[in-house]
């Protein structure tokens, strides 16, 4: 490269080079340790609840695949009495094709038949509409929390993938921070993409700075 009176600029590639080397590493580092920086798990006590109890579940809403893993851990939870009322996002998108109705399911319609198949009952479970937003885990986390908050609720467990439990607790506890309700987490046993996981990365910085002010 020469500059305008013709002498030659020197490109600086060894800096360029070293920095392209360590957001390489600093990537494959975030990629394999994401275990450490991303997840956290708060379990409740895996006993039935008593009858006087208000307890409520909520399976945070994501892919097709990661909510088939939230499902069954929603299930098991459910199959040992932890808690009795499953709640899910209301979503009436169309998803694959049902032979039995011969029609498209509805997204709610699939995750119904998803519980059951993993022992829920369908009385037990409760679809919740949430306001349109932006940030979907903190519209998710908005509308739960003033639920939670308006039935007297225990307790709130929630569900989601391993990878977005740090986000979903960050969110959570801070919205009920003043709140006597125990509150849970539980991680699904599904394995996120490494976009899914540098993305995410991202995704809790923000929260952090967007829940602080």
């Amino acid at each position: 490269m020469t500059g305008g009176d013709g002498d030659l600029v020197k490109f600086p590639w060894r800096r360029w080079a070293w920095l392209g080397g360590f957001l390489a590493a600093a990537t494959i580092g975030g990629f394999l340790n994401w275990e450490r920086f991303l997840t956290t798990t708060v379990a409740v006590p895996e006993r039935p609840q008593s009858a006087d109890s208000r307890v409520l579940m909520y399976v945070l809403g994501g892919s097709a695949a990661s909510l088939d893993k939230r499902f069954r851990t929603a299930a098991m939870l459910y199959r040992k009495g932890v808690a009795r009322t499953i709640l899910l996002d209301r979503d009436d998108s169309e998803t694959e094709f049902s032979q039995r109705l011969n029609r498209n399911l509805t997204a709610n319609e699939w995750a119904t038949e998803r519980l059951e198949a993993n022992g829920v009952s369908t009385d037990d479970i409760e679809l919740v509409s949430l306001d349109p937003g932006l940030f979907g885990t903190l519209q998710e986390a908005r509308r739960i929390s003033t639920l939670a908050i308006e039935r007297q609720c225990d307790s709130l467990i929630l569900v989601t993938s391993a990878y977005h439990t740090r986000r979903t607790w960050l969110t959570f506890s801070t919205l009920l921070s003043n709140r006597s309700i125990n509150l849970y987490i539980y991680a699904a046993d599904d394995r996120p993409s490494m976009y899914s996981i540098l993305s995410e990365y991202v995704k809790v910085g923000f929260y952090r700075v967007l829940l602080s002010t």
